[in-house]
C-alpha cells in the first residue's frame, strides 16, 4: 500500500496512516504480552527451583 502513497488523495492518507497507527499498536501490544509471559514462565520455573 506504501507503494501507491504518492497516488492518494487527502482522505485515503488520513486512512492509511490510522491503519498503520493501529497495526503498529497492536504489533506492540503483542510483544509485550510474549514478553510478559516469557518473564512470568521464568519466574515460575525459578519459583520451582528448576
Amino acid at each position: 500500500m506504501a507503494f501507491f502513497f504518492q497516488e492518494m488523495d487527502q482522505l485515503s492518507k488520513i486512512i492509511f496512516y490510522a491503519v498503520t497507527s493501529w497495526l503498529l499498536f497492536l504489533v506492540v501490544l503483542f510483544i509485550k504480552q510474549l514478553l510478559k509471559g516469557k518473564k512470568q514462565n521464568d519466574d515460575d520455573e525459578s519459583a520451582l527451583g528448576r
